[in-house]
């Protein structure tokens, strides 16, 4: 995760396209690489809490799935609204 931050960091700054839609497009695309990463970990965690028969664990895990997936459509949602915006 450190090593995504660190990417995330170095694409939305110094890289980063100098128009400030195009730049918040790249900040939003470094979150949603981070988002994946963390529902692989709870995904994994779900499985793991329903093989031990940890039902109660699962569901929280799988609730926090889903609430990362609502973040990521919604990050979708907005990157692609900047980019029309930027296009026009």
């Amino acid at each position: 995760m450190e090593g995504l931050v660190t990417e995330a960091r170095k694409h939305a700054s110094e890289e980063a396209p100098q128009d400030g839609q195009l730049r918040d497009v790249v900040i939003i695309a470094q979150y949603q690489r981070m988002a994946h990463y963390g529902l692989a970990g709870f995904g994994s965690a779900a499985a793991y809490a329903k093989a031990l028969g940890k039902s109660e664990y699962e569901q929280k895990l799988k609730q926090a799935v889903s609430e990362i997936y609502k973040g990521d459509e919604f990050a979708s949602q907005l990157a692609e609204s900047l980019q029309q915006v930027a296009t026009k």
